[in-house]
């Protein structure tokens, strides 16, 4: 018992830290106005108006006239006001009357914390009943707490399925020490959480049916040792999983095939010779494998190679890598186990959204539990061959350096190399303090990263669409997604050029709109986004001078490197620093240009997609200031270096450059390289 209670101990202490660690990092990001409309904003506005008496009602697509990152056009759905038109999250009935008492998107962000490392816990109860091992039970409880995809789901906004993985670990719990009834309502909670979460949940039944049936026709031959005894839960859970199979299996039909095309209105769209396809509006992401899965699994057996050639992909292979570590590498040695993982897997794998492969956000979280159930159940049938002295030592010793090295590859921890802790600067502290004087019951506009501030309200719409909204709110050096900056930069300023919106309240690029307010000039304040402060001038490197033409000089830059929790490598965040040496009256435009690693040819160009110089046009520039430009590059580990040119808005063409000797110069001396990526920054 003492021993037990030590091995508790250390979990429980570890669970805490990453607790408040994934709450620090979540409510920090937050507060950085580094959340977004996708996902954390309409899981708020959704919970907000569930808890006032309207389940699953959210306003954040009504009259947005763009795709945004679901593949499909919200204008084409029947009910695009409704999340059922997208996602069967039945559970957030269970978590309204919670957020009800603290109405804020900092409470999802704890609580999502919170349920999901303590699944650490379930793991490492889940290890002890099944294994025996005290050394065992606390491997796997840290197993859980350092898988990449854990962390990443912990850090990804809000999502039912985080806290599903830790109610599906917890059915696996009930069902090793016989409670079954509990089992059997944890699984069902985890089935409510997705419709893709029922079909993993039935997939636990297939196994757990298929299991018992095996076991009893003699099928499986019970070995010298108890692992396959009669008398083992899993054994004896055939009819658990026959229940689970027919519930939540046939809960996940009725969402797919009735819940979803009634809400979302694919069944016309199919009837009327659309593009879509019946069922969830995401199946787009798999139309390279046919319009519909039926057509798809025909696909399959008459075009191998087309899923072949997908799975010998690189990124794919380094999905299936990073999955593979999380289970410690051993949990290839239980394969029965292993394939309950198989619909998680393949719904991941075969994405055309790289991000669901991608090993980061949320959707590897639910195959994690099934990694690990498979890993203990190889250690157990290990350790009951009679192996628990050196060969036990070893067995763990390869469990948790698996484990260490995906989290010291993809994880998000001060463990990791580069981690990047977010910080709340005086211009988040100002715009957080202006959206505070906004009205708790008026419609609102707001772009990506502002919608999640003010989505406790009925209705809240993603800018640009204005609809009956009070308010506008932009941070126009924020997530603007899906505007670009020039997008942006015109859509609004033909609302303040038409009257129906005026400047209400300003920060450093950002702008308050109140409908029917006065026509003022947008104020100085703004502005200041664009310029750079002494200190931020001091912290960049200093590179020999780039000079265009004879008046624009770039001579220092700075690289921030962060990771995406994803094996597609860290992003980065280059900020340029500019000076006039005379003022001109023209407003030039900014060209980047990327190059591969492979060859050095330039394989990505980035017009006019930095915000200072759109809204802070060259026209403006002093000679006694600095101008800093600040761009997003994503995904970098295919890049090698950055370049950059300006462009002459009269006749379309690139200015020279000049410089010291030595300064690498492209395409006949008018684009300059910054920077090199491939050899650090």
């Amino acid at each position: 018992m003492l021993i037990r209670r030590a091995a508790t101990i250390v979990v429980l202490v570890a669970a805490v830290v990453a607790a408040v660690m994934w709450t620090k990092l979540d409510i920090t990001r937050h507060l950085a106005f580094e959340t977004n409309a996708l996902d954390l904003g309409y899981e708020t506005q959704t919970l907000w108006n569930t808890a006032h008496g309207r389940p699953f009602l959210f306003s954040t697509f009504d009259g947005l006239p763009y795709t945004p990152d679901i593949t499909l056009d919200p204008a084409t759905l029947h009910r695009p006001h409704l999340l059922l038109a997208f996602h069967d999250e039945m559970l957030l009935l269970l978590v309204a009357p919670l957020f009800a008492l603290w109405p804020d998107p900092r409470f999802l962000l704890g609580l999502q914390a919170v349920i999901v490392a303590a699944g650490a816990l379930v793991c490492m109860t889940l290890a002890w009943e099944r294994t025996g091992s005290r050394v065992g039970s606390v491997v796997f409880g840290l197993a859980w707490l350092l898988s990449p995809s854990v962390g990443a789901a912990a850090l990804a906004d809000f999502h039912t399925v985080a806290l599903a993985a830790t109610l599906l670990l917890a059915t696996l719990y009930f069902i090793a020490i016989e409670r079954f009834q509990l089992a059997l309502l944890t699984a069902i909670l985890t089935a409510l959480a997705r419709e893709d979460a029922a079909l993993c949940v039935a997939a636990l039944g297939v196994y757990l049916w298929a299991r018992q049936w095996l076991v009893e026709r003699g099928v499986r031959e019970p070995c010298s040792y108890p692992a396959w005894s009669s008398k083992d839960p899993f054994n004896r859970a055939g009819r658990v999983g026959l229940i689970l199979l027919t519930v939540t299996g046939g809960w996940g039909l009725i969402a797919f095939g009735l819940i979803a095309p009634f809400f979302n209105g694919t069944i016309g769209m199919l009837r009327r010779g659309g593009h879509g396809t019946v069922g969830s509006v995401f199946w787009l992401r798999y139309n390279w494998l046919g319009r519909s899965p039926p057509l798809a699994l025909v696909n399959v057996f008459r075009q191998p190679g087309l899923w072949l050639d997908w799975f010998g992909q690189r990124d794919v292979l380094a999905y299936l890598e990073t999955l593979l570590l999380s289970g410690g590498v051993v949990a290839l040695l239980a394969p029965g186990e292993l394939a309950v993982a198989l619909p998680g897997v393949l719904e991941n794998t075969l994405s055309s959204f790289p991000w669901m492969r991608s090993g980061g956000a949320h959707y590897s979280i639910l195959i994690v539990p099934i990694l690990l159930f498979a890993a203990i159940e190889a250690s157990r049938r290990a350790f009951e061959r009679g192996r628990r002295d050196i060969f036990g030592a070893a067995w763990l010793a390869v469990i948790l350096i698996s484990v260490a090295a995906n989290h010291l590859w993809l994880g998000a921890s001060p463990l990791v190399p580069g981690f990047h802790w977010p910080s709340v600067t005086r211009r988040e502290q100002a715009i957080g303090a202006i959206l505070a004087q906004v009205p708790p019951d008026v419609a609102t506009s707001s772009t990506s990263s502002v919608y999640p501030h003010l989505a406790t309200r009925e209705h809240a719409y993603w800018y640009p669409s204005t609809l009956d909204a009070q308010y506008v709110a932009v941070d126009v050096a924020g997530s603007t997604d899906p505007l670009h900056a020039s997008e942006l930069h015109a859509r609004l300023t033909d609302l303040l050029a038409s009257s129906e919106f005026g400047i209400a309240e300003a920060a450093p690029g950002f702008l308050l709109l109140r409908r029917e307010a006065p026509r003022v000039p947008i104020p100085p304040v703004f502005y200041d986004f664009a310029r750079a402060s002494p200190s931020e001038v001091a912290l960049a490197k200093p590179i020999p001078a780039l000079r265009f033409g004879d008046w624009l000089v770039l001579d220092r830059y700075q690289v921030e490197l962060s990771s995406t929790l994803t094996i597609f490598g860290p992003s980065a965040t280059l900020t340029t620093y500019w000076h006039v040496e005379r003022s001109v009256s023209s407003d030039y435009s900014f060209d980047f240009f990327m190059t591969r690693r492979s060859d050095g040819a330039i394989v990505g160009e980035l017009r006019d997609q930095a915000p200072e110089p759109i809204w802070y046009p060259t026209s403006r520039w002093k000679p006694d200031e600095e101008v800093k430009m600040r761009l997003e590059l994503g995904w970098i580990s295919d890049l090698q270096a950055v370049g950059v040119a300006l462009v002459d808005p009269a006749t379309n063409q690139r200015l020279p450059i000049t410089g010291p000797p030595g300064d690498v110069l492209w395409e006949n001396g008018t684009i300059g390289r910054v920077t090199r990526l491939d050899q650090g920054t």
